[in-house]
Formats: C-alpha cells, sequence, structure tokens
C-alpha cells in the first residue's frame, strides 16, 4: 500500500551499508522496520508493529523514543518482533528462555506472566526503529566507521566484532541507556524468525561461531488470541526490563551507567574531534544529544 521506492546500488557495499542505507526518516512521524532477506514474519507482525507504536512511541508517553528537547537518553529505540534464545554478547554464549525467567516476576496486572519486556540489546532480526534514535545512530555509526573511537563495552563480545552494524547500535544503546520493546511467548514464539541464510555472518568465512537453527529459528505466533494477550499494555514504566546481557535491571540503572561511560570517553572524543577532518562528524557533539535532558527514568 502506499508509494513504493527501490534504491539500487552500483556495487556491493557490505550489510552495515546496506542496513545504514536502508532507511532514512523523512520526518518525525516516519518509522521504518528493518527486515533482512533471511526473515520470515508472522501474519500478526503488522498488528503488533502498529499497536506497539501507538502504544508506547506516538501516545505521548515516550514521546518516538526521544523527550521533546530531541534527547534520547533512557528512551525507546525501537520494537523487536524477534524474542531470543540466545545470549550472544557472553562468551561462551548461553541460553535463555524468556517466559521462564519473567515467569519469577511478580504476576502483572492483567495475570500471568507478562508478555512484553524492555531490553537494552537492539534485534537485528525484525525490528521497528523510531526516527530520532535511528537518525542519531546514523550519524554515530558514520563517525565510528570514519575512525572516531568507540567504547568498549563491559565484558561484551560485541567489543570484537569488525563488520556488524549492531555493534554500533550496541554501543549507542550502552550510551544512552536506551531500550527495545520485546515479545514473550512460550518456546520463544515470535512476530518474526530467522532463517540463517548463508551471508556476510551466518556461514561467512570470518565468522567460526556456529549457528544452530534450535538456537536462532524461532516459531511464528499464528494465533490471533495469543496476540491479544498482549493488550491492554502496561505502561513502559511497569514492564521487566533486561540489560545487554539480559540480566534484570532497571532503566534508571541503565541510565545511570550510560552517563558515567559517556563521561569516561569525553576526553577521547574531544581529542579525536580537534583532529577530525570533517566537523560534521565531531562525536563529542552527537554523543552530547545522549545526555539527559529532563529527569532519569525509573
Amino acid at each position: 500500500h502506499g508509494a513504493t521506492r527501490l534504491a539500487v546500488r552500483a556495487a556491493k557495499g557490505g550489510l552495515v551499508a546496506a542496513v545504514a542505507e536502508a532507511w532514512t526518516p523523512d520526518g518525525y512521524h516516519s518509522h521504518g522496520l528493518l527486515l533482512e532477506d533471511d526473515i520470515e514474519v508472522s501474519p500478526y507482525f503488522y498488528v503488533y508493529a502498529k499497536l506497539a507504536l501507538l502504544r508506547y512511541a506516538v501516545s505521548g508517553e515516550e514521546g518516538g523514543g526521544v523527550p521533546a528537547s530531541g534527547h534520547a537518553a533512557g528512551g525507546l529505540l525501537g520494537v523487536s518482533l524477534y524474542t531470543p534464545r540466545l545470549v550472544e554478547l557472553t562468551m561462551p554464549r548461553r541460553r535463555v528462555d524468556m517466559q521462564a525467567d519473567l515467569g519469577t516476576l511478580p504476576a502483572s496486572a492483567g495475570g500471568g506472566v507478562p508478555h512484553l519486556y524492555l531490553q537494552q540489546l537492539p534485534c537485528s532480526w525484525g525490528s521497528l526503529f523510531l526516527p530520532r534514535p535511528w537518525l542519531l545512530f546514523r550519524a554515530y555509526m558514520q563517525a565510528r566507521l570514519e575512525g572516531a573511537p568507540g567504547p568498549l563495552v563491559p565484558r561484551s563480545a560485541s567489543n570484537g566484532w569488525s563488520t556488524s552494524w549492531k555493534k554500533f547500535m550496541i554501543e549507542l544503546s550502552h550510551l544512552s541507556g536506551g531500550v527495545f520493546l520485546y515479545p514473550s511467548f512460550p518456546n520463544q514464539s515470535s512476530l518474526s524468525t530467522n532463517h540463517l541464510e548463508k551471508g556476510e555472518h551466518i556461514g561467512g568465512k570470518k565468522n567460526k561461531l556456529t549457528h544452530r537453527p534450535i538456537d536462532f529459528t524461532v516459531p511464528l505466533l499464528l494465533n490471533l488470541s495469543d496476540l491479544r494477550q498482549l493488550w491492554p499494555p502496561q505502561p513502559l514504566d511497569a514492564l521487566p526490563v533486561r540489560d545487554l546481557f539480559t540480566r534484570p535491571t532497571r532503566r534508571s540503572e541503565l541510565h545511570a551507567r550510560g552517563i558515567e561511560a559517556i563521561a569516561a570517553h569525553r576526553g577521547v572524543w574531544r581529542s579525536h574531534a580537534r583532529e577530525a577532518a570533517a566537523p560534521a562528524l565531531r562525536l563529542d557533539r552527537i554523543l552530547e544529544r545522549l545526555l539527559p535532558a529532563t529527569t532519569a527514568p525509573r
């Protein structure tokens, strides 16, 4: 429905360039659903994405992931369609069952295990991205690709990734304290799944990690009655929160860690900025937009 625009590249750019060029918001009411070519979606993916967007991004509760001032501190960065089975940022990687994990929490207002939660980790296997955080991410990634030094995310395997756009999004969520909305249903049934087709990462020559279908290919949510369990959704501040490594935390803690990380690296970024050839890529200026304009989230 609506207009379609096809972008054709004259030369291979790689996955990082493909993602960065995939979508440019044409306004603050533009939202991007990023689906790689080996992703399959549930028949209800659009219903889920649209309702999550209306409830949490444009209802005024989160202001599209960024407060009215334009800062992104502690805000909602996007909506994942996929529920992970594996914690990829630890070595060795470990399995996780979010329904069992969330089942240890007190029952939600509607009773039973929560079917929505927040996590600092971005999802590359089916996600809806919000306009202002995405524009900030593009500016940040461009600065990093131009040589600006990035922070080391403590104990994260992503520090060693060399060809992943997700590495830069992880850095940004670490610095901003931002989170993504995730679904949680039994057996990790999701609104998208990954078929692990061979590409730059899956089966790539530089990637020595094993990708087993049982760890990544999850069942699709095919029953509308399951989706109805998400509504009426809880307020964002009432949802369970997990950090990059799927450990329980609070949004205020993520926010505080981000402020500490920015403060610790500010001198390095400003030193680089003085030597940068392109003033527009000054990372210290970009990161000023991550500083809190209002009180921290709870």
